[in-house]
C-alpha cells in the first residue's frame, strides 16, 4: 500500500484560509458544497462537506477524513479532506479581511471604503460587526455612509452565523441537510428560537416534521413524555396549524386529541393527562402564546377579541347619523339607467354607513363602483377606493378611472397602503389614534380580507365614514384567518345587495356562463380544441401524469398564438393542491423548463428546497412589511446579482432587491394554487385537476379558478375530477363566530 492509499479515511483537523468555492458556483454556500482553501504552508487543500454560510476569504478549522475526489485510486484521482464539521476562525491579518468584506460584493462596499473601516477597527473589525451589530451601523465613520454600513452589517451577521448555528444543531441531533437548511433559515436566531419555540422549526420549514423535532428533543431530556412543556409545544403546533387553515379558534376536544395521537400519548393515561394538559394550557396563557373562551375553546394570543371587536366597530358605524346626501336620488337613477338591483345597491350605499355589494363575473360590479364613486364625488365626498392585493387595486383604478391622468393620492390602493403598514408585521400607522380622513371608502374583493387586516381597517374607519364592501360570495375564503364578508352576510344585520343580471357585453362569454353553471353544480361547456375564434372555454381529457404533462407543456404556447398573449404573464396554471403529480411543484418545474429554460452561462440559485433563475415568474408568500410587498404578490425575476435578487411587480411598477433571507418568501409562480390566485385576473386560465388532488378541491374552489380568466379557460385532467369538486357542495367550513356576534350587537 502506497503512501496515497495509506492516508485514506485517516481522521484530520486543519486550519484553511478559503481561497475559491468551487460549488456551489454562485460563490456562496448555504448546504453541501466544496472549496478550495490554503493551508499554514501555502498548499492548496480541497474539502466537501455541508459548509452553511462559507464564503471565499474566511479562515476556517475543518474536521473530518481524507477521501479520493475522482474514480479509483490513481493518478487521476487526488485527496480531498471530506469533512464532518467545521467552524470560522478569527482573522489573523488585516489582509484576510479585506479579502472577506470584498467577497461579499455589498454594493458600495469597493476598496476605498474597506480600507476605511479596517482603519477604524483594524484586526478587530469582523468581531465589531459581529458582536455589536447595531453599534457598528450607529458608529460615524468618515466617508462611508450609513446605508453602506447597514449592509455590510446585514451580510456579515448573516454569513457569520450560519456556521455557529450549524454545528449548534448538528450537536443538537439534527442531520446535516437538516442543520444546514434550518441554520440558512434562522441565522443567528437558530439557538434562540430553539431554546424558545424548537417546534416552530417544522411550520417555518414544513419538510421538517413535527415528530423529528419532537424525537430530538426526548433524547436530548429537553421534556418529558409527558410534561406540561411538551404538551404546551404540542397544543401550540395545533392551533397555529388550524390558523394556517383559517380557524380563528380550535375547539378544546379536538385539541386535546390531536395533541394526543401527535405526540403519542396512550389514552390510558388520561387522567394524569387531563391536569398536565389544563397545566400546559395555563403555560401558554401566562406566557401570552395561547388563551381560551368561556366555553373552553382556544385562540392563538391576541385572536380571541378580534372578532368581538370587529362586530362593535360595524355597530358603531351602523350608529353613523349622517342622513343620505340626496335630496332626491332618483334623477342619478334616471341619468346612469340602472337596473333594480344597481337602483338599489346605490341607493344601500348612501342610506346606510355600512352596506354590501356581492355579485358574480359580468354582473357590473366594477360598473356599480365608478357609479357610486362619481356620485359621491358629485355629492362633496372625500373619496378612496381599496382591495387586499396590488392586482386588485389596479383592476379597481381602471374600473373608476380608467386612462384618467389622475394624481397618485386620489388611486386605489392596497389596503396595507392605505394604513401605512409599518415594518412591523400588523402595525399600521393609521389606526384608532390616526383616522382615515374620507367620507366613503369602497373596498373592493372583500371575501379575500382576513379578520386580522378587517380589525385593522375598521380601527382606521372614522366614525362618520361610510364603507362598502363589495365582493363575490361564492369566492373562497380569505387565505388568512376568518371568514370576514360571509360571516358580514350571514348576520343578516347589514344590507346586501345582490347583483344577478349579466351586463357584459360579452355575456356571451363561454366563461361567465359557464361560472354559472358551475356555480349551479353542472358540468361546463367545453371545446375540444383551439381553433374556433369565438372559443374561450376548452378541456382536455387525461389520466395519465405522462399525458398532462405532454398537454400542458404545450398549452400557454397554443395560448399565446391564439390570443395574442404572453405565455409567462398572461397565462396562469391553477391546481387545488401543492403537492403530488398536479401539485404546483412538480408542475412548475415542468413549465419552468418550457417557458424559462436555462441558459448556457447562467447558474440557477438555490435557496433552500427551490432554484431560481433571471425571467422566473414567482410569488411572494408572507408579508414582508419592510419590502412592502404582500402575500400573493406575482412579480418577474429581473437580475440575481451578487446574492440579491431583483423582482420587477406590475401591479406597483417597482422593482424589490430581495436578500437571501428576505427571498425565503418566494416561490415559483408558473402554477399556483387556486386559494392563492383568489382575487387575481389573468388574461388566461389553465386549470388541472385529476386523481391525486381531486379530492381536495370543492365547487367554490372549480367556480373561483375559472372567474380569474378573462379571455381563456383551459381544463386539462380527468373528467371525474372535475365531476367530483362540482359535486362537492361541502363549505370551505371554519370556526369562527363573527356572525353571530355581529347579530348580538344589532340587538341591543
Amino acid at each position: 500500500m502506497n503512501a496515497f492509499q495509506q492516508m485514506i479515511n485517516r481522521p484530520v483537523t486543519m486550519d484553511l484560509h478559503v481561497k475559491s468555492i468551487l460549488y456551489p458556483k454562485n460563490g456562496s454556500v448555504r448546504g453541501f458544497g466544496a472549496f478550495s482553501g490554503i493551508d499554514s504552508s501555502g498548499n492548496i487543500i480541497h474539502c466537501s462537506g455541508f459548509f452553511p454560510g462559507l464564503s471565499a476569504g474566511m479562515p476556517v478549522r475543518v474536521n473530518g477524513t481524507y477521501q479520493v475526489y475522482k474514480g479509483s485510486i490513481s493518478e487521476a484521482g487526488y485527496l480531498q479532506i471530506r469533512a464532518d464539521g467545521f467552524h470560522i476562525l478569527n482573522f489573523s491579518s488585516e489582509e484576510e479581511i479585506a479579502q472577506y468584506l470584498s467577497g461579499l460584493n455589498v454594493p458600495g462596499c469597493g476598496p476605498k471604503t474597506i480600507e476605511k473601516i479596517i482603519a477604524e477597527y483594524g484586526l478587530d473589525t469582523i468581531r465589531e460587526i459581529t458582536d455589536a451589530p447595531d453599534r457598528f451601523v450607529d458608529r460615524d465613520i468618515p466617508g462611508v455612509w450609513m446605508s453602506i454600513r447597514r449592509s455590510i452589517r446585514d451580510a456579515v451577521t448573516e454569513e457569520f452565523f450560519i456556521p455557529e448555528s450549524y454545528a449548534f444543531l448538528i450537536r443538537t441531533g439534527f442531520s446535516d441537510k437538516t442543520a444546514s437548511d434550518l441554520a440558512d433559515r434562522f441565522g443567528r436566531e437558530t439557538e434562540s428560537v430553539f431554546a424558545s419555540d424548537p417546534y416552530s422549526f417544522t411550520l417555518a420549514c414544513p419538510e421538517i416534521p413535527f415528530g423529528m423535532i419532537d424525537d430530538i428533543l426526548l433524547k436530548t431530556g429537553r421534556y418529558d413524555a409527558v410534561s406540561a412543556d411538551r404538551l404546551a409545544s404540542g397544543i401550540l403546533h395545533v392551533l397555529r396549524q388550524d390558523s394556517f387553515a383559517g380557524h380563528v379558534f380550535s375547539a378544546d376536544f379536538d385539541v386535546k386529541s390531536r395533541v394526543s395521537s401527535l405526540l403519542g400519548l396512550s389514552k390510558s393515561a388520561n387522567g394524569s393527562l387531563r391536569n398536565v394538559y389544563r397545566d400546559a394550557v395555563g403555560k401558554l396563557y401566562v406566557s401570552r402564546r395561547a388563551e381560551t373562551d368561556r366555553d373552553g375553546n382556544l385562540y392563538l394570543y391576541g385572536r380571541k377579541n378580534t372578532e368581538r371587536d370587529i362586530a362593535a366597530m360595524l355597530y358603531a358605524l351602523h350608529l353613523n347619523p349622517d342622513a343620505n346626501p340626496y335630496s332626491s336620488p332618483g334623477e342619478l337613477f334616471r341619468e346612469t339607467g340602472l337596473s333594480f338591483d344597481q337602483k338599489k345597491a346605490v341607493w344601500n350605499v348612501f342610506e346606510n354607513p355600512v352596506s354590501i355589494i356581492t355579485g358574480g363575473p359580468g354582473t357590473g360590479k366594477s360598473f356599480i363602483t365608478k357609479i357610486i364613486y362619481e356620485a359621491a364625488e358629485e355629492a362633496g365626498f372625500c373619496c378612496m377606493a381599496a382591495a387586499p392585493t396590488g392586482r386588485a387595486a389596479r383592476r379597481l383604478d381602471s374600473a373608476i378611472f380608467g386612462y384618467c391622468e389622475i394624481d397618485d393620492d386620489f388611486r386605489p390602493k392596497t389596503l396595507h397602503r392605505l394604513l401605512r403598514a409599518s415594518d412591523h408585521e400588523g402595525d399600521f400607522r393609521m389606526n384608532s389614534g390616526n383616522r382615515l380622513p374620507y367620507d366613503l371608502l369602497i373596498i373592493d374583493e372583500s371575501s379575500m380580507i382576513d379578520i386580522d387586516l378587517a380589525h385593522a381597517l375598521l380601527s382606521a374607519v372614522s366614525p362618520r365614514t361610510r364603507i362598502v364592501f363589495i365582493g363575490d360570495e361564492n369566492q373562497l375564503p380569505p387565505v388568512g384567518p376568518g371568514n370576514f364578508f360571509a360571516d358580514m352576510i350571514a348576520s343578516e344585520c347589514i344590507p346586501v345587495t345582490r347583483l344577478t343580471q349579466i351586463f357584459r357585453q360579452n355575456s356571451g362569454s363561454g366563461i361567465i356562463i359557464n361560472a354559472e353553471r358551475i356555480n349551479s353544480g353542472e358540468f361546463p361547456f367545453c371545446a375540444g380544441r383551439f381553433g374556433l375564434k369565438d372559443d374561450d372555454f376548452f378541456f382536455f381529457e387525461c389520466g395519465s401524469e405522462t399525458e398532462i404533462t405532454r398537454i400542458l407543456s404545450g398549452i400557454p404556447g397554443e395560448l399565446s398564438l391564439h390570443y395574442g398573449i404572453d405565455p409567462v404573464r398572461d397565462v396562469q396554471v391553477l391546481t387545488p393542491v401543492n403537492i403530488g403529480s398536479s401539485g404546483t411543484g412538480k408542475l412548475n418545474l415542468l413549465l419552468r423548463e418550457r417557458l424559462n429554460p436555462k441558459k448556457p452561462g447562467a447558474d440557477d440559485y438555490a435557496i433552500g428546497n427551490t432554484t431560481f433563475r433571471s425571467g422566473d415568474k414567482v410569488m411572494q408568500t408572507a408579508n414582508d412589511y419592510s419590502l412592502m410587498v404582500y402575500n400573493g404578490d406575482i412579480g418577474y425575476i429581473s437580475s440575481i446579482e451578487h446574492e440579491i435578487i431583483s423582482v420587477f411587480y406590475p401591479d406597483y411598477g417597482r422593482t424589490v432587491a430581495y436578500t437571501r433571507s428576505q427571498a425565503r418568501h418566494l416561490t415559483l409562480a408558473y402554477a399556483v394554487t387556486i386559494h392563492k390566485a383568489q382575487g387575481a385576473e389573468t388574461e388566461a386560465a389553465v386549470i388541472v385537476m385529476d386523481r391525486s388532488n381531486a379530492g381536495n378541491a370543492v365547487r367554490k374552489q372549480f367556480y373561483t379558478a375559472v372567474t380569474r380568466a378573462r379571455k381563456a379557460v383551459v381544463l386539462i385532467g380527468e373528467r371525474t375530477a372535475f365531476q367530483n369538486a362540482l359535486s362537492n357542495r361541502k363549505a370551505v367550513s371554519r370556526n369562527t363566530r363573527l356572525a353571530d356576534l355581529i347579530r348580538m350587537q344589532f340587538s341591543v
